[in-house]
């Protein structure tokens, strides 16, 4: 038979194992977010509409990078410009939002 305080040790080791595992997995997914940021501002730096958009994604919603409403908006416009609809569609709803 075991204690109770042995059977809590167990738990809190099986807890501590399991939020390492997931930490872990956050800063892998991070460093991946990073580097695709990297490659998207390469691309949108060379007129790559889809990369411009989803450069300004990354910046309207801190995605790789830390947030940057004003930067989000100077990639979305240019992909905007070059008829990418997504980049229209999100700068509408942000101009319907900052309305209410």
């Amino acid at each position: 038979m075991r204690k109770k305080t042995e059977k809590i040790k167990v738990d809190r080791t099986a807890m501590l194992n399991l939020l390492r595992k997931r930490y872990a997995k956050c800063i892998s997914i991070k460093k991946e977010l990073v580097d695709a940021v990297k490659q998207y501002r390469s691309d949108a730096e060379q007129g790559d509409a889809e990369a411009q958009y989803m450069l300004g994604c990354c910046y309207q919603f801190g995605d790789g990078v830390i947030k940057d409403k004003v930067e989000a908006a100077k990639w979305l416009r240019k992909s905007a410009k070059q008829g990418y609809g997504q980049a229209q569609n999100l700068l509408e709803v942000i101009k319907q939002r900052r309305r209410i």
